[in-house]
């Protein structure tokens, strides 16, 4: 005999199990069947989130202390909502999305990330964007991907976005320059030239801030306070070209130099020769 979902036993059990969850009691049916627990272990993804959300020990502040971070778009966001109207508010918070995998509907059927091909990937990266979610990297063997997400305050009474927050919206626009306003070109949207402008900038402060006379003559006395790799080799009184931290790690040919002897390089072959040039 059963219980209606009415019934005073229902209810009982309904309220039990919200004040004693368990995850091995909550399941939902993955790709080709597989069964998926919404609930698992925090990972150094959503328990760095958490502390963003929270500002836990006042971590915005000191993550942008770097000068790496001056143009994150997370931080900025976070910063700005702590000093904001809605310091503290829950309904705008970052959120962490866990991508399952791509679900035909017609034969109820689904691959994983592991599963789908590299159009379901691009789509998938497409569709989220136009959520307003920032994608992870894709990690070479983990089946876990992640995306960020967060609602934006600045919005029209459509629904539509206003201004970039998260994500820069309208990648590309047009070009238009004649005077009955032809649009003849596809460019980049400033907002996407802006953010990748700010990216390029705090590459090049971090790297100021490395071959700086003071932070190097720190490591020259402190040799053991240097980090494996992110550091170079100390050697007489000066710091090589070996550690990660003094190259540019993405926009290395962004802008291409020549040496005396007018070969070209890229702005990592022009930090060495000018190492060696000293």
């Amino acid at each position: 005999m059963g219980y209606g979902l009415k019934t005073p036993i229902s209810k009982m059990a309904e309220v039990y199990a919200q004040t004693n969850p368990s995850s091995t009691d909550v399941s939902i049916k993955g790709p080709d069947g597989a069964t998926l627990y919404p609930i698992s272990e925090n990972n150094e993804a959503s328990d760095k989130l958490r502390h963003i959300n929270d500002n836990k020990d006042g971590v915005i502040e000191q993550m942008m202390l770097s000068p790496y971070a001056k143009h994150s778009s997370i931080l900025n966001i976070a910063r700005n909502d702590q000093l904001g109207d809605r310091p503290g508010d829950n309904t705008n918070k970052f959120k962490l999305n866990a991508f399952v995998g791509i679900k035909d509907t017609r034969e109820n059927t689904g691959d994983d990330y592991f599963g789908i091909t590299p159009l379901a990937d691009y789509i998938s990266k497409m569709v989220m964007k136009h959520n307003n979610m920032l994608v992870f990297p894709t990690m070479a063997d983990k089946k876990t991907w992640y995306s960020i997400s967060y609602d934006p305050l600045t919005k029209d009474a459509e629904g539509k976005i206003l201004s970039d927050g998260l994500c820069v919206h309208d990648l590309i626009t047009y070009n238009h320059t004649d005077e009955a306003g032809k649009w003849n070109a596809l460019r980049f949207s400033e907002g996407t030239l802006n953010r990748f402008v700010g990216y390029f900038n705090d590459e090049l402060e971090s790297l100021k801030q490395y071959y700086d006379r003071k932070n190097i003559a720190y490591f020259v006395n402190n040799p053991g306070r240097a980090r494996d790799n992110f550091h170079g080799k100390i050697n007489d009184g000066r710091m090589n070209m070996a550690g990660n931290g003094g190259m540019f790690r993405y926009f290395y040919d962004a802008i291409k130099i020549k040496d005396d002897n007018g070969k070209e390089m890229n702005l990592n072959q022009y930090l060495e020769f000018l190492y060696n040039k000293q």
